[in-house]
């Protein structure tokens, strides 16, 4: 029995080892977010009676990459304190820093600041591939050294979809100090994800080639991004976290199925809270789930005692962290925290002396010290006039706050109105032209039905003056008809007479 193949092996070959090149172009470089730093709206805004201002800023990762951050928060007149909570958030593998737009009303009111970047990779951000949390979790770890060494973040906790969700589950897991996570859409693990994959998008693939197809991927991949798809098991690093979680996850996600979320979810070591919603992958969030996570973060970074244990970061699993460029990341597990120790308990006590005698000495030594009483006076009168002329100062300074605080707000409510007024005048511009359009449209539509009644008016004309030349042409005949019936009686009357006039001759 002889069997023929559809297509010569090498050709078969070629073809699926170039299905196998565009998955993995899918998985380590899909389209990358190509954006205007003007997406992401005014740097100074309001919400509410809150003022806030957005502030870009570039920091770099161990690679030596540069990261483009932008950190939403209170203007410094209306901070409630120094130090606030602050979460980062971490976007998806074809997504960037303006995902987190829709955050910033979400938890800038329940007075936790926002921290996103783009990841290495995305955005515009240094940076060539994606690996789905291997190096972006090195990026976090800048990031929330960043925020560390800042001075000004209470807590932190972290909100990340899909790549990010799953980043923010790897480093938790060995960075204990981080209070409270949000995760939407991770996957259990990159090499179940991509099995998924290759059956959604190939189906025709048999199921045995799938070992093949993953091994291909994972050397292609290993080769152009210098990361290994085996070290994305998401149920591993779940298994260390006890931070608190809430996982949510879109009941109709056809790129990461939900099944991933249930699996992490069991595997969790701390709590977990699974929330699931309508939706797919990549479409906007239900307002019950926001509302959700403001809720959860606002227990966990302000209501909440905080965290304070910390482990080193690794780009694996395992407890050591591979170097980057010969250098080890983080080989000092407590990197980039601060020492919150209070200075008062670090002083020395003042040593007593012991009791002795109080002696004539010390009797004429104390009298000795006694002030003079107009000394006193003058002494007095100066630290009045410095104590006034402080109080006066502190009221000028704040006088000159409150002003310049009123004039920042006069200034964004003068922009609010010279935007309202814009867009007033815009959508009337637009009702005008829209009117002249109707009106046009209106005075077509007259002309044309006048046209019309003069065009019916002539038609009937002329249809009255066929009529009228019909019945005058019918008259004519008529009467040509009765001239012709007269001048035939007359004839035949004439013949009658020259009849009888013979007969009578």
């Amino acid at each position: 029995m002889q069997y023929h193949l559809a297509h010569p092996p090498n050709r078969t070959m070629q073809k699926l080892k170039g299905y196998w090149e565009d998955m993995c172009g899918l998985i380590i470089r899909p389209q990358r977010c190509d954006y205007d730093i003007t997406n992401l709206g005014h740097q100074l805004f309001r919400i509410g009676v809150g003022i806030y201002e957005r502030t870009d800023l570039t920091i770099s990762n161990p690679r030596g990459m540069s990261l483009q951050c932008s950190h939403f928060e209170p203007t410094q007149a209306q901070r409630p304190s120094a130090k606030m909570p602050c979460v980062v958030y971490l976007h998806g593998n074809c997504g960037s820093r303006q995902d987190a737009t829709e955050c910033v009303t979400v938890l800038l009111p329940h007075g936790v600041t926002l921290f996103t970047f783009d990841f290495s990779g995305s955005g515009l951000s240094d940076g060539e591939y994606v690996s789905l949390g291997y190096f972006e979790k090195q990026d976090l770890v800048s990031v929330i050294d960043y925020l560390n060494e800042k001075g000004n973040v209470s807590r932190i906790g972290l909100w990340g979809r899909s790549m990010g969700a799953v980043t923010s589950i790897m480093y938790s897991s060995k960075d204990h100090s981080i209070s409270s996570i949000v995760c939407d859409s991770p996957f259990a693990s990159l090499q179940d994800l991509m099995q998924d994959l290759v059956v959604s998008y190939k189906p025709w693939i048999p199921r045995w080639m799938l070992k093949i197809a993953i091994n291909t991927m994972r050397a292609s991949i290993t080769k152009k991004a210098h990361f290994d798809i085996n070290d994305l098991d998401t149920t591993k690093y779940a298994a260390q976290c006890p931070v608190p979680m809430l996982l949510g996850h879109a009941k109709d996600d056809q790129l990461v199925p939900i099944s991933h979320a249930k699996v992490i979810s069991e595997r969790y070591q701390g709590e977990c809270s699974l929330m699931e919603f309508d939706g797919g992958h990549n479409s906007d969030r239900p307002e019950v789930f926001l509302s959700t996570v403001a809720t959860f973060f606002t227990h966990h970074l302000i209501n909440k005692p905080a965290p304070t244990r910390r482990e080193s970061v690794s780009a694996s699993p395992s407890r050591s962290e591979a170097p980057v460029n010969g250098t080890p990341v983080h080989a000092d597990p407590s990197a980039g925290l601060e020492n919150h120790q209070d200075p008062e308990l670090l002083e020395e006590p003042t040593p007593v002396s012991d009791t002795h005698q109080y002696t004539k000495a010390d009797r004429q030594q104390s009298q000795s010290d006694v002030p003079n009483p107009e000394d006193t006076k003058l002494d007095d009168e100066v630290i009045a006039q410095e104590e006034r002329l402080a109080a006066e100062a502190a009221q000028q300074a704040e006088k000159e706050r409150l002003e310049a605080q009123k004039a920042e707000e006069e200034r964004i409510a003068a922009e609010q109105k010279a935007e309202e007024e814009r867009l007033a005048a815009q959508k009337a511009e637009e009702e005008r032209i829209a009117a002249e359009k109707k009106a046009e449209e209106e005075r077509l539509a007259a002309q044309k039905a006048e046209e019309e009644r003069i065009a019916a008016e002539k038609k009937a004309e002329e249809e009255r003056l066929a009529a009228e030349k019909a019945e005058e042409e019918r008259i004519a005949a008529e009467k040509k008809a009765e001239e012709e019936r007269l001048a035939a009686e007359a004839a035949q009357k004439a013949e009658e007479e020259r009849l009888a006039a013979e007969k009578k001759s």
